[in-house]
């Protein structure tokens, strides 16, 4: 993340700081009431000369406009020697250009260094989204990707996902859905399936537990996260105290990060996975096959219900395992070359299959 330093110097006189606003083009639009909100927004920081101000690849958790001082911009193109880009001065921003954020991902797309005592206009994420909220501040593209940023931010915060690499949680931010739930409706419900972990942007949630204890979710707060991890159910009830916009992460979704990174769970130190115990719940058909090129098929049927799996020699090997005492580690430790994450794949399938009992 971004190393500010506050500077504890000579102070930018306000109206300074709103003519350095005024004058970049992005916020030319802006009238005089919002440019002064968004200059008391602003910290003022410096950097000495050959310090790092961001970094390439690190998320973007603050926009700078260049108050004095130069910076010299940076990047890595296919190697690790960084390959000089532009040059920085006064006026000029970093993490903006004339119509938005400069990176699309929300990651940083160079390195900014001080060429030389700097002094810039620094204005953390969360206090630009908040200022873009605000009536007659007209920015619909700049809103949308300030919300992406500010949820990338907010999951490299979380304890689940904090030892996550950057590019994974922009791929997790990629896959959320913005929803919008009206003051007394209900987004779920004591013994619902939890497919769905919930990030709240605006408003308040109130979260009933199964001891009839309510609790209050307050902005930039994620819930409803523990059940969802297991795929199982709701153990209490939660519904809009006002007007809510949420981000919404649903399980097909963290399953696609799962697939797309083995070393997903060990990462985000999901021990209490590892404590999933299996069951299995149905009377199941098992039946072998070989196809044309000679391999065996495994396909598992319950007469119950009329569901049919196709597993693969893998997921065989995992069944064999599952019998009501042993956990998802346990598994993992008998059968070491298999990955966490795909145990747990695995057992959530057979879950939705209503093949398992998870405990």
């Amino acid at each position: 993340m971004d190393n500010i330093i506050e500077n504890t110097g000579e102070k930018l006189p306000l109206n300074d700081r709103i003519s350095l606003i005024a004058n970049y083009p992005l916020f030319s639009a802006l009238d005089s009431k919002d440019l002064k909100e968004l200059a008391l927004l602003a910290k003022e920081v410096t950097y000495p000369s050959q310090s790092a101000i961001v970094s390439e690849g690190e998320i973007v958790d603050s926009v700078y406009l260049i108050a004095r001082g130069t910076a010299e911009v940076t990047q890595s193109i296919q190697t690790e020697e960084k390959t000089p880009v532009a040059i920085l001065t006064e006026g000029d921003a970093i993490g903006l250009n004339e119509a938005s954020f400069f990176s699309h991902s929300g990651l940083r797309t160079a390195t900014v260094t001080a060429t030389s005592p700097i002094t810039l206009l620094a204005i953390d994420i969360k206090k630009f989204d908040t200022f873009l909220k605000t009536p007659g501040v007209i920015y619909p593209a700049l809103k949308y990707a300030s919300e992406k940023i500010l949820l990338m931010n907010f999951l490299k915060e979380t304890h689940l996902f904090h030892h996550l690499a950057n590019e994974k949680i922009e791929f997790l931010a990629n896959h959320v859905k913005r929803i919008t739930i009206k003051a007394g409706e209900t987004i779920f419900t004591e013994g619902d399936i939890a497919d769905k972990c919930y990030f709240l942007l605006t408003g308040e949630m109130m979260v009933n537990t199964n001891d009839h204890v309510l609790k209050k979710v307050a902005p930039l707060t994620l819930f409803g996260e523990g059940p969802f991890l297991e795929n199982g159910l709701r153990n209490s009830s939660a519904y809009a105290e006002t007007d809510c916009d949420l981000f919404l992460i649903t399980h097909d979704d963290f399953q696609k990060l799962l697939k797309a990174d083995d070393s997903f769970l060990k990462s985000l130190n999901f021990s209490h996975i590892e404590k999933i115990k299996p069951t299995p719940l149905a009377h199941l058909e098992i039946q072998h096959k070989m196809n044309i090129e000679g391999e065996t098929i495994v396909t598992f049927m319950a007469p119950s219900n009329e569901n049919e799996v196709r597993i693969s020699l893998q997921e065989y090997a995992i069944w064999l395992e599952i019998n009501g005492m042993n956990t998802l580690g346990d598994i993992h430790n008998k059968l070491k070359t298999i990955p966490l994450s795909d145990i747990y794949l695995f057992v959530i399938k057979l879950y939705k299959e209503n093949f398992i009992r998870l405990s």
